[in-house]
């Protein structure tokens, strides 16, 4: 089990923390108990040493009160961990299990959907960052393949809690031209600095294109460095909420009987940005509650300009029934009919659209689906025509008996 949890560390913390995280290879002697290797651990590893002592400290005079006797063994690890984090508030600090406290993710793909949004803006929502595995990059390779020919991109992290920080730099590769270092870590304890760049990409459809990124309060980790990196690099816009603010390094440190504790061992040095993540967040270009719908607005309008959302929402008219009725009808295989003091549209495929009257002749259509054309009829009513936004017409004669 254990060598299992050696190659898939990485790819549990979306599940089990926020960290971007490895395992280390000095376990903690099995001779002590398990409060003596919690504290310890802190003490050798965590890169604040201050506030590593003071952890460590309460750790075991709360083992001398007798408060950690007596508790099952979830209990126990919620136990250690709230006093862990009342005196530090460090989600990178945390101790799990192996033995049911661990849940392994397999049942969940790190990308939950894929879809076209009207204007041809594509649509990636992002569960996690995974271990860039072969497959892994395959699933992500093929998903910004089929959404190559759109003309602005949406990325959805809100509730992706991060992952590892190389399919980060995978990913950036498809939007940044040119390989640039987008953070670094620097771990006090050692001097070892990691720096993460974006992995060059010769071709990519997506260079200059509109990208947003939408983040929310669940955000946290290597997605708020996504998030974050997009910002600097000036490469997009991030809509949403203030992030988690959850960016260490961390590392899982083996202890006895099937324990880990994760830990934090660097703190983020941004070379573009001197305002640090951790404890703070991700501060979204756009404030908003519901993101995906104003970053797909303010795409729509950078990529169509500002008349196209007007066309969509141009105000309504008043027709009177003998009006709407006179548009009643066959028109090739698009059929118009007359319910509840309304015209609705209905083409061969079974689609039914209710008509909003823009004018006296001219309809909008009350609709969530990707269809945007207006319905324009002749004043006689016996032309239909569908007008789409670019200027294209197509037109439908009213069948005669």
């Amino acid at each position: 089990m254990k060598q299992l949890l050696k190659n898939t560390f990485i790819l549990l913390i979306s599940t089990i923390s926020f960290s971007c995280s490895s395992q280390s290879e000095k376990p903690i002697s099995k001779g002590k108990g398990l409060i003596e290797e919690v504290a310890e651990s802190i003490k050798l590893y965590y890169y604040d040493e201050e506030v590593a002592n003071k952890i460590a400290n309460h750790m075991i005079e709360t083992q001398d009160r007798g408060e950690f006797s007596g508790l099952s063994k979830d209990d126990l690890i919620a136990k250690i961990n709230v006093e862990i984090h009342s005196i530090k508030n460090d989600r990178h600090i945390q101790l799990v299990s192996t033995n049911g406290n661990l849940k392994l993710p397999w049942d969940q793909s790190f990308i939950r959907e894929i879809k076209f949004l009207f204007g041809n803006i594509g649509y990636l929502k992002l569960y996690q960052f995974p271990q860039p595995t072969e497959d892994i990059l395959n699933q992500l390779d093929g998903s910004l393949t089929l959404l190559k020919d759109t003309e602005g991109l949406i990325i959805d992290l809100q509730n992706n809690r991060g992952g590892h920080p190389d399919l980060v730099s995978h990913l950036l590769g498809y939007f940044a031209e040119d390989e640039v270092t987008y953070d670094t870590f620097y771990e006090p304890r050692t001097g070892k600095r990691h720096e993460y760049k974006t992995r060059k990409k010769k071709h990519s459809t997506f260079f200059n294109k509109p990208l947003t990124v939408l983040v929310n309060e669940n955000t946290g980790s290597v997605a708020e460095l996504f998030s974050y990196a997009v910002q600097n690099l000036n490469i997009g816009k991030v809509y949403g909420t203030q992030t988690l603010g959850v960016v260490n390094l961390a590392e899982y440190v083996p202890l006895s009987d099937g324990f880990y504790l994760l830990i934090s061992k660097g703190i983020q040095q941004n070379p573009l940005n001197s305002v640090g993540l951790e404890g703070h967040g991700v501060t979204p270009d756009i404030i908003s509650n519901t993101p995906q719908d104003a970053g797909h607005l303010q795409m729509i309008n950078q990529i169509h300009g500002e008349s196209f959302e007007n066309w969509l929402t141009v105000g309504s008219a008043s027709l009177e029934e003998n009006e709407l009725k006179s548009f009643v009808g066959m028109y090739g295989c698009i059929q118009i009919r007359f319910e509840d003091g309304n015209l609705y549209y209905q083409d061969h495929s079974g689609f039914r659209y209710k008509l909003i009257p823009i004018s006296v002749t001219t309809f909008s259509l009350e609709t969530s689906s990707d269809e945007r054309f207006r319905v324009m009829f002749d004043t006689a009513g016996s032309t239909l025509k569908k007008v789409y936004f670019n200027g294209d017409i197509v037109s439908y004669q009213k069948k005669t008996d």
